[in-house]
């Protein structure tokens, strides 16, 4: 990935394609099982999904495997792919406790 003067990360990003379900908590409960993680850094990961997310949505991320537990985040930006159903976020995790 390019250097881009004036966009320093906090962190590195880990590029990783792995399956998620993704929880968007709204007025109605939705979810998509078949979401994707596409990389991932201590702050946040980008996602791949079929649910219609806004910036600002809260969700929830569910890792598959051993840890069914909801990680809450909410959503920094969207962009929908225009050949398919497709949205793709970037989210940032949501501190559980602050010190």
């Amino acid at each position: 990935m390019p250097i881009i003067p004036g966009k320093v990360r906090r962190s590195e990003r880990e590029y990783a394609t792995l399956p998620i379900t993704l929880v968007k908590r709204a007025e109605c409960f939705r979810k998509d099982d078949a979401a994707m993680m596409l990389d991932v850094s201590l702050f946040g990961m980008r996602v791949r999904t079929t649910l219609a997310l806004d910036s600002g949505d809260w969700v929830g991320v569910v890792a598959k495997g051993e840890f069914p537990h909801a990680i809450p985040a909410h959503v920094v930006w969207v962009r929908k792919d225009e050949l398919s159903d497709l949205t793709f976020a970037g989210i940032k995790f949501v501190p559980m406790f602050s010190t």
